[in-house]
């Protein structure tokens, strides 16, 4: 049995291995099985106005939260 398993979700041939991975759990094991996702999020720990940020804070936030990479 596989825990623990990271997704990039940015990264389509990841994506597919995972329905391929969950595909062959079924066929193994006669169920479906159960998933939790924990997405963490990400904040700065200094807040200032937008246009005062430092862009590759701007960028870090953005791929952490949106894009599901940090």
């Amino acid at each position: 049995m596989r825990t623990g398993v990271g997704l990039r979700t940015d990264d389509i041939a990841v994506v597919k291995a995972l329905r391929e991975s969950v595909a062959a759990v079924e066929a193994e094991t006669g169920r479906r099985p159960q998933v939790l996702i924990n997405n963490a999020g990400r904040i700065e720990s200094t807040e200032v106005a937008l246009w005062d940020a430092d862009p590759e804070s701007i960028k870090g936030v953005v791929e952490a939260n949106v894009v599901g990479v940090a």
